[in-house]
């Protein structure tokens, strides 16, 4: 058996994790790190380039990719594991040209709904042309490689994010993908999933306490917030991308308010969890005229919004902030004296994004002229409990990956368990 990191070494992001047993192959993730720290479109042009320079880049282990490619009907496949629809994670899978240009196809093994979270981010973001160069199966279509995969849900800030358990005659693999912990119920559910294991790949991305908070923890701060506002238009700022916890908080916190969705927030929530836009007091807000909407969704115009001041909490990811104005023109949200404005992430921090937050801040207070809320809780477990997690599994081996210092984890691993530590960042 051979393990290679190819990406999400020395890096949050990124994960490419090739695993080879007896011949077969199987990837655990294909992503994109961030850590060139390019700006969002800049990964857009990035997608049309040639193979030839997304090799050059470093992005694209061409390689190992050809040497795990299987034949079957004259297509040449890949088996690719996604544990969940962030982009770090299925990113690379996106860059088509590059795909067409090596001739070969993905074979996506996942839960439905996780592949249902990314088809709909796909669709979201204008990439419905990748869907032609992926081949869904589910986990247990992965016996005709010789594999037993079995899945297993973690808790994340991605809907539908699991780990996997990759059993042969002879090993048995464990891959995490990202998590934490909200309970001690699903550190012991989790724990039991993974014993027995000849080698554990595990994240470490939390080496830096910022002080966030726990989901729970949220709910609370959240539930006092509007307690408090409760004449006032709230608006949350989220990730490109919530989840449904993060917005079920929201909806229960809100007291009978209604909750007017983004149009992708909604759409996303819609692929996690169908059941969400049918609450009576959940709302998707239609900002332009021929806007495409969730097909069950109830509508709110910008004027009923506007007009409903006090009666509504608006959830807005951050790139659309621009559509709030303290002035009504007929095309932003209003933004009153006496309203505020919460931001809610879920991701890892680091210098970009504190640095995003400053800016949203600066932004909201000098230009809408309302105060501003840090609510924030992440979707990592924190090194500590990554230690507990892997000290009560008892791996024989443990690969740390999806963090920027992984040694840090290693004088916290109790023996005989080898922590082994390698890759690059791409």
């Amino acid at each position: 058996m051979q393990i290679k990191v190819l990406g999400g070494g020395h890096t949050v992001g990124g994960n490419k994790i090739l695993v080879n047993i007896n011949g077969r192959s199987v990837w655990f993730d294909m992503g994109i790190s961030y850590d060139r720290r390019l700006e969002l479109p800049e990964y857009s042009i990035m997608r049309g380039f040639s193979l030839q320079k997304i090799v050059s880049m470093g992005y694209f282990p061409i390689n190992d990719i050809m040497n795990s490619a299987k034949e079957e009907d004259g297509k040449r496949y890949i088996n690719v594991l996604l544990s969940h629809a962030h982009a770090d994670h299925y990113g690379l899978m996106t860059y088509f040209r590059a795909w067409e240009e090596a001739k070969v196809n993905i074979r996506v093994y996942c839960p439905t709904d996780t592949f249902r979270t990314l088809q709909t981010r796909l669709e979201l973001g204008n990439l419905k042309k990748v869907l032609t160069n992926l081949d869904y199966r589910k986990p247990e279509e992965a016996e005709a490689e010789s594999f037993h995969v079995n899945p297993v849900r973690v808790d994340h800030s991605m809907d539908a994010a699991c780990g996997y358990i990759v059993t042969s005659p002879k090993f048995r693999i464990g891959y995490t993908g990202d998590f934490r912990f909200t309970s001690e119920n699903e550190f012991n559910a989790m724990t039991r999933a993974f014993e027995d294991l000849d080698i554990l790949i595990t994240e470490g991305t939390r080496i830096v306490d910022h002080g966030l908070q726990t989901e729970e923890d949220v709910k609370d701060q959240i539930k006092r917030l509007l307690m408090r506002f409760y004449n006032s238009t709230v608006v949350f700022i989220v990730g490109w991308y919530t989840y449904t916890k993060r917005v079920k908080t929201i909806i229960e916190a809100a007291g009978g308010r209604k909750v007017v969705l983004h149009s992708k927030v909604a759409a996303m929530l819609e692929a996690a969890d169908p059941t969400i836009l049918s609450d009576p007091n959940v709302f998707v807000i239609q900002i332009k005229e021929k806007e495409k909407l969730p097909s069950k969704a109830k509508i709110m115009t910008l004027t009923q919004v506007n007009e409903a001041h006090g009666d509504v909490v608006v959830v807005l990811p951050e790139i659309q902030k621009l559509y709030l104005w303290r002035e009504e023109t007929g095309d932003s949200i209003l933004v009153r004296p006496g309203d505020i404005v919460v931001s809610s992430l879920s991701e890892p921090y680091d210098e970009d994004s504190a640095r995003g937050l400053v800016e949203l801040a600066n932004w909201v207070t000098k230009e809408l002229r309302v105060p501003v809320y840090h609510i924030h809780a992440s979707g990592h477990a924190p090194i500590h409990q990554i230690a507990d997690f892997v000290n009560t599994v008892k791996p024989k081996k443990v690969y740390v990956v999806h963090s920027y210092a992984p040694e840090i984890l290693k004088p916290l691993i109790q023996k005989p368990t080898e922590v082994v530590i390698q890759g690059s960042q791409q």
